[in-house]
Parts: structure tokens; sequence; C-alpha cells
């Protein structure tokens, strides 16, 4: 999770600029899914979604790459796996 010294670093130029990259994608029918949760999320509509979604998508593209990270989401899953059996045997 970002820190608030994190957040002050953010470039929102940068960010508009990946969200309109996204929403060319969209326009170009690159971005797929196979349920449409634009409601649940909040967003103005099906193609902000699926610009937002494609954003995501090459956001954990970028944070996968990193090794240390993967194994952090691995650990966190076991752990999360774990403490789910073990409530549910109690």
């Amino acid at each position: 999770l970002a820190e608030l010294d994190d957040i002050t670093e953010l470039k929102l130029p940068q960010s508009r600029a990946l969200y309109i990259d996204a929403m060319n994608a969209v326009s170009e029918d690159l971005v797929h899914c196979r349920k449409y949760r634009t409601n649940l999320l909040h967003c103005k509509n099906d193609i902000d979604f699926l610009a937002k979604l494609h954003c995501v998508r090459q956001a954990f593209d970028v944070l996968f790459e990193q090794d240390d990270k993967v194994d952090w989401f691995i650990d966190l899953g076991k752990n999360t796996m774990g403490d789910l059996v073990f409530a549910i045997t109690q």
C-alpha cells in the first residue's frame, strides 16, 4: 500500500497519459473482460471501466516483473489460505 510520501511523488500528467493510452486501447477494441463491473466499481460507463481495467493490468505486469514483489504476493496468499483453514477448523 502506498505511503503518504509515495503519493506526493505521483506525477498526475503521466497518470493521465496512461489513462489516455488505455482509452485508445479501448477504442481499438484491444481490452476485453469476462464481465462488466461498471456499477460495482462506480465507473462512469463501460468504456471508463475497460480503460481503468487496462491500467490495472499494466500496473500488475510491471509489478510482477520484480521477483521480490512476486514472492510477497505468494507469501500473502499462503498466509491467507492458512488463516482461512485455521478459522474453518476452529
